[in-house]
């Protein structure tokens, strides 16, 4: 027989067996057992968290004659049929490679027949915010006047790209990233029943490195256990191109103790034992996100699955950080993981990186070896004169140019959708409009960080604002001093309206 991979050999069959969504399933078997299902589910989170495959027990369930307690039988006709695919009346759709309007069409055409051998016609859309805005209009038609035999369930991992009047329309179920521990649980279990010997800080590795898919986990499972010996923490190490934990601690020490030449040599040794350089960058930040952690917390290691040898690890290197530095190389580590993913040179960018979060401490310049090698002379270009732009300070009263953004809380709750991250530094913030340009007064820190050094906070920033109003618009922190009063001379008017523009001015005398 030919071989099954893991995760589809070990796929739940009921509601009961799916791993860390408690709250989703309990609810739709409440569902089944009361007989209230809905016509329309949006189920939504990341990759590997049991959409798709709470979508086919669901069909199941809604469609078998012998549920108990909310659960499908698995052992009739229809549940094997849809489980084997061989039901018609069950229609798993991929809406990545059917994303047109024609597909919604004969979609629609289909659901007004009575279905053949279920009770239900289930469509499941997979990756359902890959459709066409055209797709979404045909589908919008059906949701609104569904025939009573036809449900539908749409799994996503970018919800926010579903339109709001399909959302509201669907009932929607969360799922949330599976804990590291749960997956690791899951992990083991399985490896006792394929006779896979695998060490616990192993499992615990492929549970971290899965980020909270259980599919991702199973899969380097798979990966591991084809060597055909015993998975070790090592063994995983070297199959997936990450770093040694020990490494990652030593590395942390040497930036904290300003250790330019340790640093090199970790980094030398990590290329040439082939281990990724942007894993390690990623792991860099992860490290000192749990440093962060754990000097604001006390129990931090709720959120960090970690040995006991590791806290003390981390708990030792908070000790050594002072808060305003851990936060800026924090922000240094967001901006240079990305730019290590991009590199045509990650080994090179990794080294840059590192010396920015060693100069990152107030003041402090690394010492370099001398050379005998004279410095280069730099070439010394003339200053270019700038046109003066004076900044008027006005208060948001005085100034008429100035408009509140009244829908503001609209775009918040749209980035709690798309970016919980900038929403949260959001919270309590205020917005203003000048012009062509959106000012965002926000009182915490962390939001400026972000604004500065992360493009996707900018971009989804201007989505929802684009999103909530119809218009593009440039972005900016408010601050008094920063609101230009418009001039009154219209010559001065026509300057500063180019100036806004970004176009060159230059005033006589200048």
């Amino acid at each position: 027989t030919m071989y099954r991979a893991l995760y589809r050999k070990y796929r739940p069959q009921t509601f009961d067996d799916v791993i860390g969504q408690e709250a989703v399933v309990t609810t739709l078997k409440n569902q089944i057992a009361t007989g209230k299902t809905s016509h329309a589910y949006l189920f939504t989170g990341s990759r590997g968290t049991g959409k798709t495959t709470c979508s086919k027990i669901l069909a199941k369930a809604i469609n078998c004659d012998y549920t108990k307690d909310g659960n499908p039988c698995g052992e009739c006709e229809i549940c094997r049929g849809i489980e084997e695919d061989s039901i018609l009346d069950v229609v798993e759709m991929d809406a990545a490679s059917n994303n047109g309007v024609d597909n919604i069409r004969l979609l629609k055409e289909e659901a007004f027949f009575v279905p053949g051998s279920c009770k239900k016609r289930v469509y499941i859309i997979d990756e359902a915010h890959m459709l066409t805005i055209p797709a979404f209009n045909a589908l919008l038609k059906i949701l609104e006047e569904p025939p009573e035999h036809v449900v539908f369930i749409l799994a996503t991992t970018e919800v926010h790209k579903i339109p709001v009047t399909i959302r509201s329309r669907c009932q929607r179920f969360d799922f949330k990233r599976i804990t590291a521990d749960d997956i690791a649980a899951r992990i083991k279990w399985i490896a006792q029943r394929e006779q896979i010997d695998i060490e616990d800080e192993a499992a615990l590795l492929m549970a971290k490195l899965a980020d909270g898919g259980m599919r991702d986990a199973l899969s380097l499972l798979d990966k591991c256990a084809s060597l055909g010996e015993k998975i070790t923490l090592p063994l995983v190490k070297d199959m997936c191109g990450v770093a040694d934990t020990d490494h990652i601690f030593q590395l942390v020490d040497s930036i904290v103790d300003r250790d330019i030449q340790k640093a090199m040599e970790i980094i030398s040794q990590l290329f040439q034992n082939s281990v990724n350089m942007a894993s390690v960058a990623d792991q860099l930040l992860s490290n000192f996100r749990n440093i962060m952690l754990c000097k604001v917390m006390s129990d931090f290691e709720k959120l960090v699955p970690c040995t006991s040898e590791e806290k003390q690890r981390y708990i030792s290197q908070a000790a050594r950080i002072q808060n305003d530095d851990m936060m800026e190389k924090v922000r240094i580590l967001i901006q240079g993981v990305g730019e290590v993913q991009r590199s045509a040179e990650p080994r090179i960018s990794l080294e840059m990186l590192v010396l920015k979060l060693m100069q990152a401490a107030s003041g402090y310049q690394p010492q370099v070896v001398q050379s005998d090698v004279p410095p280069l002379k730099a070439e010394v270009k003339p200053a270019v004169n700038k046109p003066k732009e004076p900044l008027v300070k006005a208060e948001v009263e005085e100034n008429a140019q100035l408009q509140p953004l009244k829908e503001w809380q609209s775009v918040l709750t749209i980035l709690e959708d798309t970016n919980k991250m900038v929403y949260s530094a959001l919270i309590g913030s205020r917005a203003f409009i000048q012009g062509n340009i959106v000012l965002v007064d926000s009182q915490n820190s962390m939001f400026l960080t972000l604004m500065r050094n992360n493009q996707k906070t900018k971009n989804d920033l201007r989505s929802a604002i684009a999103q909530v109003t119809g218009k593009q618009y440039r972005l900016g922190p408010y601050k008094a001093e920063n609101v230009v009063k418009t001039p009154t001379n219209p010559v001065d008017a026509l300057a500063a309206a180019a100036r806004a523009n970004g176009i060159h001015v230059t005033e006589e005398g200048e």
